[in-house]
């Protein structure tokens, strides 16, 4: 919710494809930082609430670039179906 208005602005001006590579970049470097730290064995809980924090403005970013590139994508693509896949949420990925 906190990052709700800036995701809704950033998603807006920029292109949204570039906007899932990031975030999904984002995504991988969580995962790969978290799991370094846990192999060595100096994780903090402080990591995991940073971590936390930056996931949650990607996630953001995601989800407001995913619906609106998802409506984009599938009403020119699959203009047929577009209402039923619509309805179903079908993840971005299944739009490439």
């Amino acid at each position: 919710m906190l990052f709700s208005a800036l995701g809704g602005a950033v998603v807006d001006r920029a292109d949204r494809k570039v906007i899932f590579v990031i975030t999904q970049s984002a995504f991988l470097l969580m995962a790969l930082f978290l799991g370094a730290m846990n192999y060595s064995g100096t994780i903090r809980v402080w990591h995991l609430l940073s971590v936390s924090e930056y996931a949650a403005l990607s996630n953001t970013l995601y989800r407001t670039g995913h619906r609106y590139f998802l409506h984009q994508a599938v009403t020119q693509f699959m203009p047929v179906f577009a209402r039923d896949i619509l309805a179903v949420g079908a993840p971005a990925s299944a739009c490439y």
